[in-house]
């Protein structure tokens, strides 16, 4: 069940690729949706194209449960949309931002350019 853009903040008229898509998000009622199009080539991952529409729905169904539905749509990729939903429940554990950024390899590269400039092996500039 796709649906989500009217209502909401419209896609520009030429969409930029982004790696991640072009969001845009609106409540309805109590619930939130996001809807995902615009995709560079490049963030295509697990056989979608860049073509791929996605549409996310949280929902509050109680005062420890949040329902969220996925539905995605990619005709280049897929013979017809498939929709997933599952119930998530509130928990005392911390929660810790998820984040990809260059630090993830960055910190291996600062080590090994020092032990590579202790070794006299190369030279950094100011």
């Amino acid at each position: 069940m796709l649906r989500c853009a009217e209502g909401g903040r419209p896609f520009p008229s030429k969409v930029i690729p982004q790696w991640h898509g072009e969001s845009r998000g609106r409540w309805e009622e109590d619930t939130w949706g996001n809807e995902t199009t615009g995709y560079a080539p490049e963030g295509a991952f697990r056989g979608v194209s860049a073509g791929i529409r996605v549409v996310e729905w949280l929902t509050r169904v109680g005062p420890e449960t949040v329902e969220f539905e996925i539905a995605t749509d990619d005709p280049a990729a897929r013979e017809s949309p498939w929709t997933l939903m599952f119930s998530m429940k509130k928990t005392e554990q911390p929660m810790f931002e998820y984040a990809c950024h260059e630090g993830d390899h960055g910190l291996a590269n600062i080590l090994r350019n020092a032990r590579l400039e202790e070794l006299g092996k190369i030279e950094t500039t100011p």
